[in-house]
């Protein structure tokens, strides 16, 4: 089968390119950048005035992680509950937009490996690039999570708008309420499809077709999914984190998690080469 045969040079590829190594740098960087990033994105939306929306967004974003590496992320989603410090979104913003365009450039340099990219821009353009990248980024999600899950309100305010015009009396399908697990799964699967085309689309320093983005834009999101699952269910049965590791056995899950998770994205980018490489 094309696809099987496909997977293994890519998985022979990212061997040979020391991706592993990278996953394990960006992991590290990840951790970094993660909870800064948490931050700014509850105190971005408070200052819009959507508190409550910023903590949904984020538990929705979380949930795709295993059950057991959930309570550390949660406790700080809780925190934030209160609402940041006064001074902490400036903070937040300088460190987040440092941070995670460090991730960037490292995550633009295993994909640029991974596409045979020979000749990158100097480094401070590419780290303007991240920081604009960063950025729009940020905006994108902002806009997926203020449209999916605002979708309810807005379907109730046009069926108000008909029924009160006589046109219809409409109710809005249960499917379509706030808490409906569809409306969580689609902001998940939107948001997950957003981040693995936006890495393989727009991070490398070269002109990509978006056909070409595609395949391994799908076959990251179901390894990330299917990564959180299988992880979950080894966390469960097999580790013992807390035996070894002790206090420090949930920060260690979580960056084992987190390397797998830029093992799969790397695995992606090779996978979009060998594609590519065989049209």
């Amino acid at each position: 089968m094309v696809i099987v045969k496909n997977l293994y040079q890519a998985i022979k590829a990212l061997i040979k390119r020391d991706g592993t190594e990278y996953a394990g740098y960006l992991a590290f960087m990840l951790m970094l950048s993660l909870f800064p990033f948490m931050v700014f994105f509850t105190s971005l939306l408070s200052f819009l005035g959507e508190t409550e929306l910023g903590i949904k967004s984020l538990e929705v974003m979380l949930s795709t992680l295993p059950e057991q590496l959930k309570p550390i992320m949660q406790n700080k989603v809780n925190d934030l509950l209160s609402g940041p410090p006064a001074g902490l979104l400036t903070l937040s913003v300088i460190g987040t937009i440092w941070t995670a365009s460090s991730s960037l450039e490292a995550l633009r340099g295993a994909i640029n490996k991974a596409y045979n990219v020979t000749n990158p821009p100097m480094f401070l353009i590419r780290r303007a690039f991240s920081i604009l990248e960063l950025l729009a980024f940020t905006a994108i999600v902002l806009g997926i999570i203020f449209t999916i899950i605002l979708l309810p309100e807005i379907a109730d305010y046009i069926a108000s708008v008909l029924s009160n015009n006589g046109i219809a009396n409409i109710t809005i399908p249960s499917i379509l309420s706030k808490s409906s697990a569809l409306v969580n799964y689609t902001v998940l699967i939107v948001i997950l499809l957003t981040i693995a085309f936006s890495c393989f689309y727009f991070l490398p320093n070269q002109k990509v077709k978006f056909k070409h983005a595609l395949p391994g834009t799908i076959l990251t999101v179901v390894l990330w999914i299917a990564a959180s699952k299988l992880f979950g269910f080894y966390l469960n049965n097999f580790a013992n984190f807390g035996f070894i590791y002790g206090s420090l056995s949930s920060i260690i899950a979580l960056m084992l998690y987190l390397f797998i998770i830029n093992l799969i994205t790397i695995l992606g980018a090779e996978f979009n080469n060998i594609c590519k490489s065989k049209n």
